[in-house]
Protein backbone atom coordinates (compact mmCIF):
# COMPACT_ATOMS: atom_id res chain seq x y z
CA UNK A 1 0.00 0.00 0.00
CA UNK A 2 2.72 2.23 0.41
CA UNK A 3 3.98 1.86 -2.92
CA UNK A 4 0.77 3.64 -4.43
CA UNK A 5 0.94 5.97 -1.69
CA UNK A 6 4.24 7.19 -3.17
CA UNK A 7 3.47 6.57 -6.71
CA UNK A 8 0.10 8.55 -6.65
CA UNK A 9 1.80 11.44 -4.47
CA UNK A 10 4.58 11.55 -7.49
CA UNK A 11 1.90 11.47 -9.91
CA UNK A 12 0.36 14.32 -8.12
CA UNK A 13 3.55 16.57 -8.02
CA UNK A 14 4.60 15.28 -11.79
CA UNK A 15 1.01 16.55 -12.52
CA UNK A 16 1.25 19.40 -10.78
CA UNK A 17 4.41 20.44 -12.09
CA UNK A 18 3.22 20.25 -16.15
CA UNK A 19 0.12 21.86 -15.42
CA UNK A 20 2.41 24.67 -14.01
CA UNK A 21 4.78 24.59 -17.35
CA UNK A 22 1.64 24.41 -19.20
CA UNK A 23 0.02 27.71 -17.64
CA UNK A 24 3.26 29.23 -17.76
CA UNK A 25 3.84 28.53 -21.83
CA UNK A 26 -0.22 30.01 -22.19
CA UNK A 27 0.86 33.13 -20.45
CA UNK A 28 3.79 33.95 -21.99
CA UNK A 29 2.19 33.00 -25.13
CA UNK A 30 -0.73 35.34 -24.66
CA UNK A 31 1.59 38.24 -23.80
CA UNK A 32 3.03 37.41 -27.04
CA UNK A 33 0.37 37.32 -29.28
CA UNK A 34 -1.23 40.93 -27.55
CA UNK A 35 2.81 42.55 -28.24
CA UNK A 36 2.55 41.44 -31.78
CA UNK A 37 -1.53 41.65 -32.33
CA UNK A 38 -1.76 44.65 -29.95
CA UNK A 39 -5.51 45.65 -27.82
CA UNK A 40 -7.76 45.07 -30.62
CA UNK A 41 -6.29 42.06 -32.69
CA UNK A 42 -6.67 40.12 -28.77
CA UNK A 43 -10.05 41.24 -28.61
CA UNK A 44 -10.55 39.49 -31.88
CA UNK A 45 -8.22 36.18 -30.91
CA UNK A 46 -10.73 35.98 -28.02
CA UNK A 47 -13.67 36.24 -29.90
CA UNK A 48 -12.59 33.57 -32.20
CA UNK A 49 -11.37 31.67 -29.17
CA UNK A 50 -14.82 31.51 -27.19
CA UNK A 51 -16.15 30.09 -30.71
CA UNK A 52 -13.22 27.41 -31.26
CA UNK A 53 -14.19 26.50 -27.40
CA UNK A 54 -17.35 25.66 -28.13
CA UNK A 55 -16.52 23.54 -31.17
CA UNK A 56 -14.04 21.76 -29.38
CA UNK A 57 -16.58 21.07 -26.59
CA UNK A 58 -19.07 20.26 -28.64
CA UNK A 59 -16.38 17.17 -30.84
CA UNK A 60 -15.37 16.22 -27.74
CA UNK A 61 -18.43 16.41 -25.50
CA UNK A 62 -17.62 14.85 -22.32
CA UNK A 63 -16.08 11.29 -24.69
CA UNK A 64 -12.77 11.71 -22.91
CA UNK A 65 -14.20 11.12 -19.40
CA UNK A 66 -16.13 8.07 -20.26
CA UNK A 67 -13.36 6.74 -22.28
CA UNK A 68 -11.23 6.86 -19.12
CA UNK A 69 -13.64 5.37 -17.31
CA UNK A 70 -14.47 2.61 -19.61
CA UNK A 71 -10.47 1.72 -20.57
CA UNK A 72 -9.58 1.74 -16.63
CA UNK A 73 -12.26 -0.68 -15.94
CA UNK A 74 -11.26 -3.25 -18.96
CA UNK A 75 -7.69 -2.81 -17.76
CA UNK A 76 -8.37 -3.84 -14.70
CA UNK A 77 -10.51 -6.42 -15.82
CA UNK A 78 -7.73 -7.54 -18.34
CA UNK A 79 -9.42 -6.93 -21.64
CA UNK A 80 -7.14 -5.71 -23.40
CA UNK A 81 -9.31 -6.02 -26.96
CA UNK A 82 -12.29 -4.36 -25.50
CA UNK A 83 -9.66 -1.23 -24.81
CA UNK A 84 -9.55 -1.12 -28.56
CA UNK A 85 -13.07 -1.11 -29.26
CA UNK A 86 -13.38 1.47 -27.11
CA UNK A 87 -10.68 3.63 -28.29
CA UNK A 88 -11.85 3.23 -31.88
CA UNK A 89 -15.24 4.38 -31.24
CA UNK A 90 -14.70 7.15 -29.29
CA UNK A 91 -12.38 8.49 -32.02
CA UNK A 92 -14.79 7.49 -33.99
CA UNK A 93 -17.32 9.59 -31.95
CA UNK A 94 -15.56 12.76 -32.23
CA UNK A 95 -14.10 12.41 -35.91
CA UNK A 96 -17.75 12.57 -36.22
CA UNK A 97 -18.74 15.17 -34.26
CA UNK A 98 -15.18 17.42 -35.21
CA UNK A 99 -16.64 17.08 -38.91
CA UNK A 100 -19.69 18.13 -38.42
CA UNK A 101 -18.52 20.98 -35.92
CA UNK A 102 -16.08 22.02 -38.84
CA UNK A 103 -19.33 22.04 -41.45
CA UNK A 104 -21.52 24.12 -39.28
CA UNK A 105 -18.78 27.06 -38.56
CA UNK A 106 -17.87 27.23 -42.34
CA UNK A 107 -21.34 27.68 -43.42
CA UNK A 108 -22.85 29.81 -40.83
CA UNK A 109 -19.26 31.47 -40.15
CA UNK A 110 -21.39 34.75 -41.40
CA UNK A 111 -24.46 34.11 -38.68
CA UNK A 112 -21.97 33.46 -36.20
CA UNK A 113 -19.91 36.55 -36.32
CA UNK A 114 -23.04 38.73 -37.25
CA UNK A 115 -25.51 37.45 -34.56
CA UNK A 116 -23.33 36.24 -31.61
CA UNK A 117 -20.16 38.01 -31.77
CA UNK A 118 -21.29 40.77 -33.59
CA UNK A 119 -18.11 41.54 -35.74
CA UNK A 120 -17.75 41.08 -39.54
CA UNK A 121 -13.78 41.30 -39.19
CA UNK A 122 -14.09 37.47 -37.41
CA UNK A 123 -15.86 35.91 -40.63
CA UNK A 124 -12.38 34.64 -42.23
CA UNK A 125 -11.16 33.69 -39.20
CA UNK A 126 -13.73 31.10 -38.63
CA UNK A 127 -13.57 29.62 -41.90
CA UNK A 128 -9.93 29.18 -41.29
CA UNK A 129 -10.76 27.62 -38.02
CA UNK A 130 -13.31 25.75 -39.44
CA UNK A 131 -10.75 24.33 -41.79
CA UNK A 132 -7.73 23.82 -39.54
CA UNK A 133 -9.85 22.13 -37.62
CA UNK A 134 -11.41 19.79 -40.49
CA UNK A 135 -7.64 18.92 -41.26
CA UNK A 136 -6.72 17.35 -37.66
CA UNK A 137 -9.10 14.30 -38.50
CA UNK A 138 -6.87 12.01 -40.63
CA UNK A 139 -8.44 8.71 -40.98
CA UNK A 140 -4.92 7.13 -41.65
CA UNK A 141 -3.95 7.86 -37.91
CA UNK A 142 -6.39 4.95 -36.61
CA UNK A 143 -4.74 1.94 -38.53
CA UNK A 144 -3.30 0.88 -35.19
CA UNK A 145 -7.32 0.55 -34.04
CA UNK A 146 -8.46 -0.99 -37.01
CA UNK A 147 -5.48 -3.17 -37.73
CA UNK A 148 -5.89 -6.37 -35.11
CA UNK A 149 -2.35 -7.61 -35.76
CA UNK A 150 -1.26 -3.73 -35.29
CA UNK A 151 0.15 -3.13 -31.43
CA UNK A 152 -0.78 -0.52 -29.22
CA UNK A 153 1.89 0.45 -26.40
CA UNK A 154 0.16 1.67 -23.22
CA UNK A 155 2.82 3.18 -20.98
CA UNK A 156 2.91 3.41 -16.89
CA UNK A 157 5.18 6.39 -15.17
CA UNK A 158 6.85 3.05 -13.30
CA UNK A 159 8.01 1.63 -16.21
CA UNK A 160 5.89 -0.96 -17.38
CA UNK A 161 4.40 -1.53 -20.99
CA UNK A 162 1.19 -3.85 -21.52
CA UNK A 163 1.49 -4.52 -25.52
CA UNK A 164 -2.59 -4.15 -26.74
Amino acid sequence: MENKTKNLFINAILLSITMMIMRSIGVVFNVYISNEIGTEGMGLYKLIGTVSMIAITFATSGISSAVTRIVAEEMSKQEYNNVKYVVFKASTICGVLGITASIILFAFSKNIALIFLKDTRVILSIKIFAIFYLSCYNPEDWDFLRNPAAKCSIFYLDGGTIYV
